[in-house]
């Protein structure tokens, strides 16, 4: 008797476990796709205002900036972080060659949400370190529709810069 009632607890531990992961999964992907309703918005409206005030667009004829009070209050959120870090950041001219952000993850809070370079209008979410570099590279290329290689480029060789900057295989993903 006092075997099946411990039998019977375990499986109900078990399965309590198991049902708590499922949520916390379901929650993690629903995060995901409202990050990535986020980017579309901007995208858009970064399009919207490429066209139709050519006049605030760059030489390269993307805006030279984003701003908050193009989109309802609050701008589109990355849904993956909610400890109130800044919304995006512009590239600097450094930059202005890169697809990606050069730091794609953070865990310290210290990054924007966003990453934004005008020089070729592309948006990028940042997001939370995972439980290894992998799954973080998966997560970041998953929310960004990217192709990535690596999180670390300025520390890889050639070939991963190269993967980084505009021509590369992953330009406009």
């Amino acid at each position: 008797m006092v075997v099946n009632i411990a039998a019977c607890a375990c499986v109900l531990v078990g399965a309590a476990v198991v049902g708590v992961r499922i949520r916390e999964e379901r929650h993690h992907e629903e995060r995901i796709e409202q990050t990535k309703a986020a980017l579309g918005a901007i995208r858009q409206e970064i399009a919207r205002r490429a066209a139709l005030e050519p006049d605030h667009a760059g030489a390269t004829g993307w805006p030279g900036t984003l701003r908050a009070e193009w989109f309802a209050d609050p701008p589109p959120q990355n849904a993956l972080f909610d400890d109130g870090r800044a919304w995006v950041e512009i590239a600097g001219k450094a930059d202005y060659d890169l697809n990606h952000p050069t730091v794609r993850c953070d865990a310290t809070g210290g990054l924007a949400q966003f990453w934004y370079n005008p020089a070729n209008g592309l948006i990028r979410a940042r997001v939370p370190y995972a439980m290894n570099d992998a799954q973080t590279l998966a997560l970041y290329n998953a929310v960004n529709d990217a192709d990535a290689t690596t999180l670390f480029p300025r520390f890889a060789g050639n070939d991963a810069k190269r993967g980084d900057r505009l021509g590369a295989a992953d330009d406009h993903r």
